[in-house]
């Protein structure tokens, strides 16, 4: 999805979203949370908000799907709830009249994955 990280950044761009912080990150401050959504770091790099931004848009807008699920790691969910509310935000959930049903996003968190040290797996 990294070809379509830069057209994402310039729609939330070009709807006043974004803030660059000191150091030249590029971020989406969402009403409710506490984090940023990081779509650029300050030395230029993508990171997983960007490339699951990216992920998100083409598969509602490309593959055109009503309903997306994400079943990950348990530890994720807040991650997802975020990116969710930015591109609600950014009305990417918008009906234009022609779905036959709201589109939704869900994850799913199915425990912690483990490595073989028995610590969470980063």
């Amino acid at each position: 999805y990294n070809s379509k990280i830069p057209p994402v950044i310039k729609e939330f761009e070009g709807r006043d979203m974004v803030e660059v912080q000191e150091g030249g990150a590029k971020c989406v401050f969402v009403p409710g949370f506490r984090v940023p959504l990081m779509l650029q770091k300050s030395d230029g790099g993508f990171g997983y908000d960007s490339t699951d931004m990216a992920a998100l848009k083409y598969r509602l807008s490309e593959v055109s799907a009503s309903r997306l699920v994400y079943i990950t790691d348990f530890g994720q969910g807040d991650h997802f709830k975020l990116c969710f509310a930015a591109a609600e935000r950014i009305g990417w959930l918008d009906d234009d009249g022609s779905a036959k049903e709201k589109k939704r996003l869900m994850h799913i968190g199915f425990g912690t994955v483990m490595g073989e040290d028995g610590k969470r797996f980063k």
